[in-house]
């Protein structure tokens, strides 16, 4: 089973597109948490209201923590599944996306989907995510180093429960938190397969969320320190569990994103 897990705080208008995107799935062997964080009413009751007209089931969990690391923590914490999914509150999924993921599961590493940006009803299937997806389709467990821009997040990946373990987000990061995260649990990774074309996970750009914001370069660089410190700190404590070269692909990425 495939545990879904989105994250959602004040839950806008394309929420509801991205429940039904759910509810239209060809894959239903699976089940869907969804974390509302730091907000109670009335985005409760908006949540139980798309649900109940969608006729889609799930565990809808209220905490009064705020933040998205610490609801997809909660998320990882209440799920049951073999294998987990994250979703984004404000994107959505082809209807074949949990199907092709599933087929193309792996029990010691990640499986990668296809990705789409879109702005509105403008699509934009030529981005850094989509391309590096084309150029390794018909690569045979292709190599950290070689994924490491589908690594920067944790959408668009069907994790086995083993491969995450005790690996959460930091809930001291606001920024980077994901690129962390995959980094962190990649001491578990041996394998790395992309899903079917089928499988397709639509990225909205959206100007006004956390992704869109651009931190003044003090605080950016504040959390730059703590991103780099996990970082090493994770690598220092297992250096013979990481790929060296992706580590330092992590590192340096890191430096030319604060100076840029």
């Amino acid at each position: 089973m495939i545990s879904v897990i989105i994250p959602t705080y004040k839950p806008s208008e394309y929420f509801g597109m991205t429940l039904k995107s759910i509810a239209e799935q060809t894959f239903q062997d699976f089940e869907l948490l969804i974390v509302l964080n730091g907000c109670n009413e009335p985005y409760k009751s908006r949540i139980e209201e798309l649900l109940s007209r969608l006729g889609l089931k799930a565990v809808l969990i209220q905490t009064d923590t705020p933040g998205v690391s610490n609801a997809r923590n909660v998320g990882i914490e209440r799920s049951n599944g073999d294998y987990l999914c994250f979703i984004d509150d404000d994107d959505y999924i082809s209807e074949t996306y949990l199907e092709e993921m599933w087929k193309s599961r792996v029990q010691d590493g990640v499986t990668v989907s296809n990705v789409i940006m879109f702005d509105g009803a403008e699509m934009m299937p030529d981005n850094h995510f989509s391309n590096t997806y084309k150029s390794l389709k018909n690569s045979q467990n292709p190599s950290l180093t070689s994924v490491r821009r589908l690594l920067n997040s944790p959408w668009g990946k069907l994790y086995p429960r083993d491969v995450i373990a005790d690996t959460r987000f930091s809930t001291r990061l606001k920024i980077g938190e994901d690129g962390v995260f995959n980094f962190v649990l990649s001491r578990n990774i041996r394998n790395v397969r992309l899903a079917g074309e089928g499988a397709i996970y639509y990225y909205r750009i959206n100007p006004e969320g956390a992704t869109g914001k651009k931190p003044p370069f003090r605080k950016y660089f504040r959390q730059y320190l703590t991103q780099n410190r996990l970082i090493w700190g994770a690598y220092l404590s297992h250096p013979a569990k990481y790929d060296t070269l992706f580590f330092g692909t992590r590192v340096l990425a890191l430096i030319k994103y604060v100076l840029s």
